[in-house]
């Protein structure tokens, strides 16, 4: 009020110096302009003076006036607003006392301007720190009390700091009291700031609540996630809008895409008709409960148990449990009852359910079959007594009553009478029937008749005890080869018990003699349900050979399938070694007949031979007619080792070789030898094929099967006669009358033997080739003749066919199979030019003048030789030049006791890579087939040509090392 005062006193003082200034101013020019006359102006300056005072005295009386009284109605207004100010300043404390939030008021510096109350009681502030109006001390006490009181300074600070920002948070004190603090800037209505007010509000109970309320949510949607059952929530127009964890396993959907669909999306289309149904139920009686297909997001379908309800909101709330595999269970279930009562019926056996009473509750169709009636239902509520006699009956009653007593009869086997009058045996099981307490409530019966079965077996036993007794092995097998069963012959034959082999395969016999072929051929014939026969060369568990004849038959079920191979082997391994020496008693018997054939060709020879060396050592033989007597002496000595491996050939012992042969090449050279072997009086003739395919067989065997049939031939002529073999092809299809059972379809090479003897008498044909039988005078013939023939074509999977008429002569017919390929012929080694080389050789020959042949001929051809007489002296020449020697060529047979196997084994054993060939007059099957000289393959039969000792030299010098 004062300085207001003050400013109206100053305002009318400016006033009043300003018109004054002005008055006298502007007066006096006036006065001046009108009065020149000095005495004139100063009378007028004295009016002028009196007037200024009245004038100025008016002036101020009014201005003055006018001041105060505005000074008085702003004093009086003053008053009014300080009247209203009091009014609205005790109305404000009351109103801030009696609100139920905490008010502190504050001025820009932070000093405490009003606070309520209700603050004091929520801060806890003490009546002597409220009534000091320390604001220092007051704000210590409250931040000490804080849960956190650097954040409660640190947000009052910034506060202060920025007045114009209003700011809530919480604060939470240590005795779990929570405040909602509001702060706010007051500001006048021209944008003064005042201060700043702050609101605290207790809210600890309201936080409590929302905690409780949040725990109580959290576990209940916990339960909801957790619950097993899948739990949703559709709003009116059935989309879903909420849903468990469970519904979207259930559901094979994630949230965004569930969210996406209504609740008609997710069942079948089929069962649209039953949806819309149950959606009507829902609508009309607000909840709904039933049996509905879901269509999962991956498509399958399963069944759900649903319960739905109408909540709050309109919202549907549905509960579903997944009842696929009980649905399932249900069904399967139905189906095993249907199925269970199929197969009581189907069951052969009889089969009923008792009561106590022993009344019938269930049978079958067997049962009312063995009753003679249509049908089981005819027997339910019966008992034995309407069926038998009443003896019969009451024994039957008799042991029902034990089995009702809890012991059960277990495959009781009795004789009796059918209700028919028919004997017979029953195998008959009885068992008591309980209910889920373990009561008896009847018995189950099963019974079987066994009649016959029991003939079956015991004629079954008698076949096993037949099988079990057979001197032959006896082996069972299934399709695969897996062996189920071998008899005591079996195990005396191989050495194998029956433990030992009963899951494994045949193989385990394998002596590694037959080529895979074989056993190929074997298995063809099996898988067509052919039966197969022939002869094996098999290994004892021992690791012994032995060969056996066998015969394989298929066995078929009812529908004829074949389910099982039976093998019946027979080792005839001691008939074969007595077969083989008999082969070779025949060779020698054939060969003192072919002596005087095959001497007098080396006497030709020799003559040709001799001349003709004499003439070259003529010294009055021309120059040029030396070359046509070494020609002459050179093919008489090719023609002389042709009958020499001819004689070798012929005399060989070696077991079965199978290679492929040409059958004409093998008869083209027999013929020579057979009519050596046959006579002068016999005139032999042969016919070739020349489209024939190549056979599987050992040369020396099928050259002793025409052997054996020639020298027959010429026993059936002993006044001569004639005798043709030739060679054909015949094809022999799978229904051929001609074709053996067990030989398969196919091509066959034929070699046919006719000749014009006395025949055979047909009461004699069945029998030509047993063992032993001969027709001949005692010391004429053994009887093993044909015998050998049979055997042999035996083992080549072939067969043997005879036509004879008495007085007209006899055909045999031998079949082999035909093979693929081409016949395993030796290469001629020629060269216009010997192989030359510069390496050391070491010859050991006893021979001295094959020796100097072959010093000779090898130095000729560049190479350095040092020759030995013996192995012995071999090993001296060794001691002396062995790091120059790089091959050994010697002789297989020497004087001194060591054998050219024995000298290479030596020189080997110091030098590994040594090269060796060996060199006989003697055929290489003498040594043994499986000596070093055969499987390394450089073995040369002497007479040999000196392009051949050239090549053979050169190859075995050129192999890479072996190693020894």
């Amino acid at each position: 009020m004062k300085n207001k005062f003050d400013r109206v006193v100053l305002r009318t003082c400016l006033i009043y110096a300003a018109i004054g200034g002005a008055w006298i101013l502007l007066s006096g020019r006036v006065l001046f302009a009108l009065a020149p006359d000095p005495e004139l102006r100063v009378k007028l300056e004295i009016y002028k003076g009196w007037m200024f005072v009245a004038v100025t005295a008016l002036l101020l009386f009014v201005t003055l006036r006018s001041q105060l009284h505005r000074l008085s109605q702003e004093a009086a207004k003053h008053r009014k607003m300080e009247d209203e100010l009091r009014w609205k300043t005790a109305f404000l404390e009351a109103q801030v006392n009696s609100t139920l939030d905490g008010i502190l008021v504050v001025d820009q510096r932070g000093n405490k301007i009003l606070q309520n109350q209700r603050l004091n009681e929520q801060l806890k502030i003490p009546r002597e720190i409220v009534e000091n109006r320390d604001d220092t001390a007051q704000i210590q006490f409250v931040t000490s009390r804080t849960k956190n009181p650097e954040q409660f300074v640190e947000r009052i600070t910034y506060l202060y700091s920025h007045p114009n920002e209003v700011s809530r948070d919480e604060v939470e004190f240590k005795d779990g009291t929570i405040l909602d603090r509001y702060s706010s800037p007051v500001i006048g209505k021209d944008g003064t700031h005042y201060g700043r007010i702050w609101i605290f509000r207790d809210i600890s109970e309201r936080k409590q609540a929302d905690e409780k309320l949040r725990e109580s949510e959290a576990k209940f949607r916990s339960y909801i996630e957790n619950a097993p059952l899948a739990i949703f929530v559709a709003n009116g127009d059935g989309r879903f809008v909420d849903f468990n964890a469970a519904a979207l396993k259930m559901l094979d959907y994630d949230a965004t895409s569930l969210k996406k669909l209504r609740t008609v999306d997710i069942h079948p289309d089929e069962d649209r008709e039953l949806i819309l149904q149950t959606h009507a139920t829902l609508a009309a009686q607000k909840q709904v409960r039933g049996e509905l297909r879901i269509k999962t997001g991956k498509g399958d379908r399963i069944w759900v148990l649903l319960q739905a309800v109408v909540v709050e909101g309109g919202l549907t709330m549905g509960f579903c449990q997944d009842i696929t595999e009980r649905k399932r269970m249900e069904e399967t279930l139905v189906h095993e009852r249907q199925l269970l009562r199929t197969l009581i019926d189907l069951l052969p056996e009889t089969f009923y359910v008792k009561d106590l009473n022993s009344h019938f509750l269930v049978a079958n169709k067997a049962l009312a079959k063995h009753f003679g009636l249509e049908s089981p239902s005819q027997i339910i509520g019966r008992s034995d007594a309407d069926f038998y006699s009443a003896e019969l009956a009451a024994e039957y009653r008799a042991a029902e009553l034990k089995v009702l007593g809890g012991e059960p009869l277990i495959d009781h086997e009795g004789d009796g009478v059918s209700p028919a009058g028919r004997a017979c045996t029953y195998l008959t099981t009885k068992v008591p029937f309980r209910d889920s307490q373990g009561r008896i409530q009847g018995l189950v019966g099963i019974g079987r008749d066994i009649t016959e079965r029991k003939r079956t077996e015991d004629s079954h036993l008698r076949l096993v005890t037949a099988v079990q007794q057979a001197a032959e092995a006896v082996m069972i097998t299934d399709t695969t080869g897996k062996i189920l069963y071998a008899n005591p012959a079996f195990e005396a034959t191989t050495g194998y018990s029956q433990q030992e082999v009963i899951g494994r395969n045949p193989s385990i016999l394998k002596s590694g003699k037959h080529d895979q072929e074989f056993y190929q051929r074997m298995w063809t014939v099996l898988a067509n349900g052919e039966v197969w026969s022939g002869r094996l060369i098999n290994k004892k568990k021992d690791g012994t050979l032995f060969e056996e004849e066998a015969t394989i038959s298929p066995v078929r079920d009812a529908n004829g399938r074949i389910t099982n191979f039976v093998a019946v082997k027979r080792d005839v391994t001691r008939e074969v070694t007595l077969e083989n020496q008999f082969r070779q008693s025949q060779k020698m018997e054939a060969f003192g007949q072919l002596a005087s054939g095959v001497a007098h060709d080396f006497n030709n020879l020799l003559t040709v031979i001799q001349g003709n060396a004499s003439l070259l050592l003529n010294p009055q033989l021309r120059p040029e007619d030396h070359s046509g007597c070494s020609r002459q002496i050179l093919q008489a000595a090719e023609r002389a080792a042709g009958l020499t491996r001819q004689l070798l050939m012929f005399s060989r012992k070696h077991a079965l070789q199978v290679v492929t042969l040409d059958l004409n090449e093998v008869v083209g050279n027999m013929t020579k030898m057979l009519q050596r072997i046959l006579g002068e009086d016999i005139a032999l003739r042969a016919e070739y094929n020349p489209k024939l395919p190549v056979i599987s067989a050992d040369a020396g065997m099928i050259e002793q099967v025409l052997l054996n049939l020639a020298v027959n031939s010429r026993d059936a002529m002993p006044k001569g006669g004639q005798l043709l073999i030739s060679t054909s092809l015949e094809n022999r299809a799978a229904d051929s009358p001609q074709l053996p059972a067990g030989a398969p379809s196919g091509q066959y090479v034929c070699l046919k033997v006719t000749d014009t003897g006395y025949g055979i008498r047909p009461e004699v044909l069945p029998h030509i080739f047993e063992p032993f039988f001969t027709t001949k005078e005692v010391g004429k013939g053994t009887g093993l003749g044909l015998a050998t023939v049979y055997g042999i074509v035996q083992q080549h999977h072939g067969w043997v066919a005879v036509t004879s008429e008495v007085g007209q002569g006899t055909t045999f017919q031998v079949y082999l199979p035909a093979a693929k390929g081409v016949p395993a012929r030796s290469e001629a080694v020629a060269a216009p030019k010997l192989p030359r080389g510069n390496e050391t050789i070491l010859v050991a020959e006893d021979e001295p003048a094959v020796r100097s042949l072959v010093d000779n001929l090898l130095r000729r051809c560049g190479y350095t030789v040092l020759t030995a007489e013996s192995g012995v002296a071999a090993l001296d020449v060794w001691k002396e030049h062995r790091d120059k020697i790089q091959l050994l060529l010697t002789d297989m047979v020497m004087p001194d006791g060591m054998t050219g196997y024995d000298l290479a084994q030596r020189l080997r054993s110091e030098q590994p890579e040594l090269k060796v060939i060996y060199t006989s007059g003697y055929s290489a099957d003498i040594f043994g087939k499986d000596s070093t000289l055969i499987r390394d393959g450089h073995f040369l039969q002497k007479p040999y040509h000196p392009h051949q000792l050239a090549r053979t030299v050169r190859d075995c010098l050129d192999q890479p090392p072996s190693g020894g």
